[in-house]
């Protein structure tokens, strides 16, 4: 932060040193452009000058780290903050002391009681933490929130298809269990190579043990309690369970490794369940494929070739977002292939891809060339330059159009698309394609197999 900066808080700081805040008067250019039209907040209303304190501290998160939102933010959520000064002084308890889950339903009753907006009960925990997170002085991973700014880590282990998750370690109510968590979290990141999204994973698992086992210390767990919570799991799968145990064992020996852990491990071998080996039945049936088929060249084209690709190659639809304009590649002797960065196996693979996907690609590679500005991605967002199209968004609208087509399963149920299930199918897709004669024309992909505008050999 430079001097200019450093002056401009000190100012912003003193400003709300005040009880009555003119917020047209605010000393910072935009911050007063963004928050003039709230006008005048008198804070004295609040009597408890704890709570008074703990509102400004809620304006100052906003106005200088932009927590929980921004100044500039045009959600109705930050008008929302504004109108918050009569609940601070409806409170008895301190508001950053105040557990959470009592915190949602207070404010839950005053909003009824108040006859407030039903999404205005939303803000209240995020407001909690704001002004935890601007009170907080530490620094680094010492801190109970860990955002991107925190958690620096190679591209490679990173799902740029899809949102990055901050850890917010306060939802972990045991001070002594957060600390615990925390240091095994820090460990994964910076002494394995695991992907991120496996590593928030983790960090979601051992959350939801520290909710189960309470006040009790992480160190103090007994099998007994390990195994109340595989009680509590009991309707999960096999596969989940056996997940759950092996993350709480892999904890339990970095503690041991630590010398954290005083007891034996409470997670034994005994506990794991026996794997069911069931056959693969969620592949896609024949007769669903042929219904899309028939149907796929009234999806935008992005979408036709994302799909086609997870037909073809089986591949994750995250890797298949993050596939680049340089992904084509002929071996000359007529083998055509597509190259992913795949995130899970943090290397290159190469698919071979029959030779009508591979010009359609080719296609799509014309299209990003012909922007404005140079894009790397072969599927842009369509909000931000050089990142990949959204996993989550390719999946909630095709199975979209996978409605509005009317597609159905054979005992004539509608069919749920899900892209994982495509992953089982890849073997046998790939020869119905390999030797197709496939030209794409204006919103038509034809071959050879299927009447009308979609056809396969």
């Amino acid at each position: 932060m430079n001097k200019v900066t450093d002056l401009t808080k000190v100012k912003i700081i003193n400003f709300f040193k005040s009880d009555i805040l003119d917020f047209t008067k605010i000393p910072d250019e935009t911050a007063r452009k963004a928050l003039s039209k709230h006008g005048v907040i008198d804070t004295s209303i609040i009597t408890n000058k704890e709570n008074r304190k703990a509102y400004k501290d809620l304006l100052l998160a906003v106005v200088l780290i932009g927590k929980p939102y921004t100044c500039r933010s045009t959600s109705k959520a930050l008008d929302y903050v504004f109108k918050l000064p009569d609940f601070f002084n409806t409170l008895g308890a301190c508001f950053s002391d105040i557990d959470t889950d009592e915190l949602k339903e207070v404010f839950k009753n005053y909003c009824l009681t108040n006859h407030l907006a039903k999404d205005m009960q939303k803000i209240i925990v995020s407001c909690q933490y704001a002004v935890l997170e601007y009170r907080d002085k530490r620094t680094g991973f010492d801190r109970d929130f860990w955002d991107s700014s925190i958690i620096k880590i190679t591209s490679e282990r990173l799902n740029l298809s899809t949102p990055f998750y901050s850890m917010n370690f306060r939802l972990i109510k045991n001070v002594e269990n957060r600390e615990y968590v925390k240091l095994y979290i820090k460990h994964l990141l910076g002494h394995t190579e695991m992907a991120y999204s496996t590593i928030y994973n983790y960090f979601s698992i051992l959350n939801q043990f520290c909710k189960h086992v309470k006040e009790t210390s992480l160190t103090d767990v007994t099998k007994k309690d390990v195994l109340a919570y595989v009680h509590k799991k009991s309707k999960k799968s096999t596969d989940i369970i056996n997940r759950f145990l092996n993350i709480l064992s892999d904890f339990y020996k970095y503690m041991g490794v630590k010398q954290l852990l005083e007891n034996p491990s409470p997670v034994t071998k005994d506990m794991l369940l026996r794997p069911e080996y069931k056959t693969i039945n969620n592949t896609v049936d024949e007769y669903v494929t042929d219904q899309i088929f028939k149907k796929l060249h009234k999806a935008p084209f992005k979408y036709i070739l994302m799909f086609l690709v997870s037909y073809c190659c089986g591949t994750r639809v995250s890797d298949i977002c993050q596939l680049q304009k340089n992904c084509l590649y002929y071996d000359g002797d007529g083998g055509y292939y597509i190259e992913f960065a795949c995130q899970k196996m943090q290397k290159p693979l190469r698919n071979l891809i029959p030779k009508a996907l591979y010009e359609l690609i080719e296609e799509q590679i014309k299209i990003i060339n012909s922007l404005k500005y140079e894009e790397e991605y072969l599927f842009p967002s369509e909000t931000k330059e050089n990142h990949p199209y959204n996993a989550q968004t390719f999946r909630n609208n095709f199975k979209k159009l996978c409605i509005e087509w009317g597609i159905k399963n054979v005992d004539g149920s509608l069919y749920n698309y899900t892209t994982h299930s495509y992953r089982h199918n890849s073997i046998g897709s790939l020869p119905k394609l390999q030797c197709a004669d496939c030209n794409y024309s204006k919103s038509c992909f034809r071959t050879s197999r299927i009447t009308d505008d979609f056809k396969l050999c």
